[in-house]
C-alpha cells in the first residue's frame, strides 16, 4: 500500500496536483497565445482610443498637482483653493456646453480635438511660471 502512495506521488501525469488552484489557472491562460489574450485591444482603433484616453488622464492628473505646486510656490493656500473652485467652475461650464457638440460633429474629431485642446491648455500655467510671465509673486519676495 505505502508503494501505491509513493508512485502516486512521483507520476508526471498529474503536475498540477501540488498547484494551487490560481497557479492552475495562471497555467492554463498562459497556454493560449497572446493575441487570444488581449481581447478588445487586438483592434486598432480601440488601442488607439484606450492608449490616447489613458495618457490623457495621466496627463490631467499629473496636472493637476503642478497646477497646487505653482499655485503655492507664488501665492496662499487660499489662492489654490481658489484656482481650483474656477478650475471645476470652468470645466462644469465645458462639459455641459460640450454636450452638444458631439451631436453635430463626427465623434472621432470631438475627442481628438478635445484632447489636443486639453493639453495645450493643461501646460500653459507651469509654463508660465517657469517663463516668468506669471503675474503673481510669493510672498515676502521681491521678485516678480
Amino acid at each position: 500500500m505505502d508503494e501505491a502512495v509513493q508512485n502516486r506521488h512521483e507520476s508526471p501525469l498529474d503536475e498540477n496536483r501540488c498547484l494551487t488552484p490560481v497557479l492552475v489557472k495562471w497555467r492554463t491562460a498562459m497556454a493560449v497565445p497572446l493575441a487570444h489574450r488581449l481581447g478588445a485591444l487586438r483592434e486598432r482603433d480601440f488601442r488607439l482610443l484606450f492608449l490616447g484616453t489613458t495618457i490623457t488622464s495621466v496627463g490631467d492628473r499629473l496636472a493637476g498637482i503642478a497646477l497646487a505646486f505653482t499655485v503655492l510656490d507664488i501665492a496662499s493656500a487660499t489662492a489654490l483653493g481658489i484656482v481650483f473652485a474656477v478650475r471645476q467652475g470652468m470645466e462644469a461650464l465645458v462639459v455641459v456646453a460640450g454636450g452638444v457638440l458631439p451631436d453635430r460633429v463626427p465623434r472621432n474629431l470631438v475627442l481628438v480635438g478635445a484632447s489636443l485642446v486639453q493639453g495645450a491648455l493643461g501646460g500653459d500655467p507651469p509654463a508660465a511660471v517657469r517663463l516668468g510671465r506669471s503675474t503673481g509673486h510669493r510672498q515676502g519676495s521681491s521678485a516678480p
